[in-house]
């Protein structure tokens, strides 16, 4: 299966790519995944993320699984709303130009930055997952009220709206739930399958086969 991951480079992936490390220091629910899906044989490639401080700093990859995966760069800036919309502008068009180019499988999109993916992915046909390591918006719900939310985390929101063969949100006491029932109340069909699941922890075996059983391939997801 050949997956395109579109994401920021978080913490434990930053150690393994330029740091030389052979574990990661952090983001288990981030690693873990992408480790089992190399494991298992896939095809992944990344589209990294990179803020302009680190966009320079050449690999330095000891971890001999995370050297089966074809990287990817380019540079966004995700400060102030114009830098967001122009971000978002390139982020589509570079996940457009290496999907029609490697005929992926599979898109899998990790923050909200990755949003403009979904839309890619949608439009070529591709399936396509989502992640988000918790959210800020249920408390800019509770401060500011609804509609100040939806402007100030537009694209936070659009990945609770937008057409996909999953979301997943990390349960880290941001209260994703809450987001995912507030933004879907008055849906009577929901446009993905959504999971809020506990970040560090690992899964039952019988929990984690259940997991993948109903992500078969003939489920349309294959495992992720």
């Amino acid at each position: 299966m050949r997956i395109l991951y579109v994401t920021p480079i978080w913490t434990g992936l930053k150690g393994l790519l330029f740091e030389g490390d052979l574990e990661p220091k952090g983001m288990p629910a981030f690693v873990f995944p992408l480790k089992a899906l190399v494991d298992k044989g896939n095809q992944v490639d990344m589209l990294l993320l990179s803020k302009k401080i680190i966009s320079n700093i050449d690999f330095n990859i000891k971890a001999e699984w995370i050297k089966k995966v074809r990287m990817f760069r380019m540079i966004y800036r995700e400060s102030g709303i114009k830098s967001k919309f122009i971000d978002y502008i390139n982020i589509y068009r570079e996940t457009k130009k290496l999907c029609r180019k490697h005929q992926y499988d599979f898109v899998y999109g990790h923050g909200p930055s990755a949003i403009a993916a979904n839309y890619v992915a949608n439009h070529l046909n591709i399936r396509y997952g989502q992640r988000l390591y918790g959210t800020f918006f249920w408390d800019d719900i509770c401060k500011y009220g609804r509609n100040y939310a939806l402007l100030r985390r537009h694209f936070e929101h659009l990945c609770f709206k937008t057409r996909k063969q999953f979301l997943i949100v990390t349960d880290d006491g941001s209260n994703g739930d809450k987001v995912y029932d507030n933004l879907n109340r008055t849906i009577k069909k929901p446009k993905y399958e959504f999971y809020f699941l506990r970040n560090g922890v690992n899964f039952p075996t019988d929990t984690f086969a259940q997991f993948e059983k109903n992500h078969s391939p003939e489920s349309g997801i294959n495992d992720l």
